[in-house]
């Protein structure tokens, strides 16, 4: 299998994209499971698993027909599941899943306006803005600091304390 992926992969180099379907059945279980076993997330492993073939397409050039094929692969899956994880710690995690409180709801059974409201008195614009983006809209922070031309820690840290000035508000009332 290893001379055949070499081949696969020297041949995508060589500019036959059409070989690009072989080696992705090939390898498919390989990189999911790779992912699978570092983000321990079936839908992260699969967004890895899309990354690293628009990784090896990009970076083919680079490749050697000296170089263990797998081994290329393995790294490239490594490096991008351990990128995945990173990115994820970075992430605000809010729990969706929590019983929900009957103060929630609002009349007509709108369980976001009540929140809504305290995030809308309470926040700066800013502020509001970053949460809106990352809890109702479902933005990463990542997204967020290039929409906003700001770095990752800072909408991380902004909307950590934008969600603290809601809590406290909301535990207050």
């Amino acid at each position: 299998m290893e001379k055949r992926l070499n081949r696969i992969l020297l041949e995508i180099k060589n500019g036959d994209k059409s070989k690009f379907d072989e080696l992705y059945e090939l390898t498919k279980k390989f990189v999911y499971f790779t992912a699978l076993k570092i983000v321990r997330d079936s839908m992260s492993a699969e967004d890895v698993m899309h990354d690293v073939y628009i990784a090896v397409m990009r970076n083919i050039l680079s490749y050697s027909d000296q170089s263990n094929a797998l081994g290329y692969i393995s790294t490239i899956t490594k490096n991008m599941a351990l990128n995945c994880v990173k990115k994820n710690e970075r992430a605000v995690k809010v729990d969706f899943t929590e019983p929900l409180n009957e103060k929630l709801f609002s009349d007509g059974g709108d369980m976001s306006k009540p929140v809504l409201d305290i995030a809308a008195r309470v926040l700066t614009d800013d502020e509001y803005e970053m949460v809106l983006l990352n809890v109702v809209s479902g933005y990463r922070q990542v997204e967020i600091s290039k929409m906003r031309g700001e770095p990752v820690s800072t909408v991380n840290f902004k909307i950590k304390a934008a969600l603290k000035k809601i809590r406290k508000e909301y535990e207050g009332d």
